[in-house]
């Protein structure tokens, strides 16, 4: 701990323009190949809750628990392609590294509130669930992207099981939402990823950088509005012995 997923992938390269590149060649060391690597952050999650029991006798009647739980999501600074020394060759033109892809993220911890309980409408026969929760947000909204909902969680479930002297089928329904985000132009913070860009911090200089967004390494292109909505649906058979 903490641990990170590390993928084995291909890049592939398509030309802006066909008509004056109708393809590009990825090489490495001369010789031809595709393979990349992906890095994703892990994070750590701790949890805590409280929980209240309502019996009668020995049975269990009903319960309600409360849980905390944070995640330290601000492990993710970026997502990061590794090349390994990929190049990118275009007839007529010196090969160009593509070295590494580095998409920012600037996500930070959060925390979660989560209220539920269950009640034995029929004991030993059928219980019913319900429960609610509340997830602060991932990401500054200048940092929205479509790849991951980055604003803040509102979710809600119902479930029921039904027994069968040792069998249980339990089933379970979520509704998890993420209100509407907003990012202006002027505030966006993710921009176009320019492989072998001449434009380098502090990115003013007008020879290899675009008037129009001197200040910045590329256009921002995550300018827009965010929502998200899931939905999850679980049926689960338990057999007890």
């Amino acid at each position: 701990m903490p641990a990170n997923i590390k993928t084995k992938s291909t890049l592939s390269v398509t030309p802006l323009d066909t008509s004056a590149a109708p393809s590009v060649t990825l090489t490495r060391g001369g010789r031809a190949a595709n393979d990349v690597s992906l890095t994703l952050p892990l994070p750590l999650v701790f949890r805590s809750g409280v929980r209240y029991r309502g019996l009668a006798g020995a049975r269990e009647i009903f319960d309600v628990e409360f849980d905390v739980d944070y995640t330290t999501w601000s492990r993710v600074k970026n997502f990061t392609i590794d090349t390994n020394g990929l190049q990118a060759k275009i007839s007529g033109f010196d090969p160009s590294d593509i070295d590494r892809i580095v998409i920012d993220k600037h996500w930070r911890d959060t925390f979660a509130f989560k209220l539920g309980g269950d009640y034995a409408v029929v004991p030993d026969r059928l219980t019913l669930r319900a429960g609610a929760y509340y997830e602060t947000a991932v990401a500054d909204p200048a940092y929205s992207n479509v790849d991951f909902p980055g604003g803040p969680q509102l979710g809600g479930a119902l479930g029921a099981s039904i027994f069968f002297q040792q069998f249980e089928v339990a089933l379970a329904y979520q509704l998890r939402v993420q209100p509407s985000v907003s990012v202006s132009e002027s505030n966006a913070r993710v921009y176009q990823q320019v492989p072998s860009s001449a434009c380098v911090a502090p990115y003013t200089d007008t020879d290899n950088c675009n008037a129009h967004f001197l200040g910045q390494p590329s256009p921002a292109v995550n300018a827009g509005t965010y929502s998200a909505t899931s939905h999850l649906l679980a049926i689960n058979v338990l057999y007890r012995y």
